[in-house]
């Protein structure tokens, strides 16, 4: 076989297999999606887990990917008592935080499933459909000065960059 059609196959195989990868993952948060589309909330998906890899970076986490907040000198972390009641949290976390209105990025804890980033005030409505798709999650800004962690426990916890140690 000619070296540049052999090339050209594999490059096509190579590129179908990414696109099947892709629709696997995507198939793993398809209500959500279809959610965010029936509020015509705007979001962008990442498949290369770039909040992910910050927070590996630069936040203590334990071995499992919950964050040490043992070493975590100033934070905010609230029992959530009712599930009803996680939007108010997140509210009150957002204050805490002085959150602004920035672009989000929800980091599941199923890594299989692609990182979804929305605008931060659009989160505080959607948490209950948050936690229908994963036990756990941290919200990742795009300014990357903080972070918001959800534990299926029902803790709350956040902390921004700087109080981190």
């Amino acid at each position: 076989m000619d070296p540049d059609r052999k090339k050209a196959i594999l490059e096509k195989r190579s590129q179908l297999k990414k696109a099947n990868e892709e629709s696997k993952r995507l198939n793993l948060i398809e209500d959500f999606l279809n959610y965010l589309r029936g509020l015509d909330i705007e979001f962008s998906i990442d498949f290369s887990s770039l909040a992910w890899n910050w927070m590996e970076e630069t936040l203590p986490l334990k071995d499992w990917g919950m964050i040490d907040w043992s070493r975590v000198s100033i934070k905010h972390a609230l029992a959530i008592e009712k599930i009803e009641k996680t939007s108010k949290a997140c509210e009150e976390m957002y204050d805490f935080l002085k959150v602004k209105n920035e672009k989000v990025t929800i980091v599941w804890s199923n890594a299989e499933r692609p990182e979804v980033t929305v605008n931060a005030h659009r989160i505080p409505p959607l948490i209950d459909e948050l936690t229908d798709v994963d036990f756990d999650f941290w919200l990742v800004p795009e300014s990357r000065i903080w972070c918001i962690e959800y534990h299926h426990s029902g803790s709350f916890s956040g902390a921004r960059l700087e109080l981190v140690e």
